[in-house]
């Protein structure tokens, strides 16, 4: 649940290169950059990220970059959607208008047999394990999850994905 108050520290996107049939050939680049809530940043969330108030003093978000990234996207993607659009949206009331997925809402995986549709959770049935709540590396276990297939439909991940969004 997205809270206006709420303020984005930590923004990580990764940019690859794929094909109509789901395959990922390529990550093209990999962006990470901290931000000052301009409030200390509470202590379970200080815990949970290992991000610090001295880690973002006076940081802010490049914007320019931001935007260059989003505007040359297909489309966005990430694991809880709808709480990082709001956050984005909130941040940026003119971001780019592109059309979004997510791989938690938007990938059947209860009909695939896979009991819970939690990144860390997905990782570890597909074999890796990385360390999570970080922006980049949470983007980057993302990727290396869209690239998997699927259990019983023995469709790629970004394919279902891109037939969810109607991107194909």
């Amino acid at each position: 649940l997205f809270i206006p108050e709420d303020k984005i520290i930590e923004l990580g996107m990764v940019i690859f290169e794929y094909g109509a049939d789901g395959r990922i050939f390529r990550i093209l680049e990999e962006f990470s950059e901290y931000q000052d809530p301009g409030k200390s940043i509470p202590p379970h969330i200080v815990k949970l990220t290992g991000i610090t108030d001295l880690m973002v003093k006076n940081r802010q978000l490049g914007k320019q970059k931001v935007f260059q990234h989003l505007n040359a996207a297909d489309m966005i993607i990430a694991h809880y959607a709808n709480f990082d659009r709001a956050c984005l949206e909130a941040h940026w009331p003119d971001m780019p208008i592109k059309p979004w997925g997510c791989t938690m809402s938007q990938i059947p995986w209860g009909e695939e047999g896979i009991e819970s549709a939690k990144l860390e959770y997905l990782a570890y049935r597909y074999g890796f394990f990385y360390e999570g709540h970080r922006a980049s590396t949470d983007c980057l276990a993302g990727v290396h999850l869209l690239s998997q297939v699927l259990p019983h439909s023995k469709e790629r991940v970004l394919k279902t994905l891109l037939n969810a969004s109607k991107k194909i």
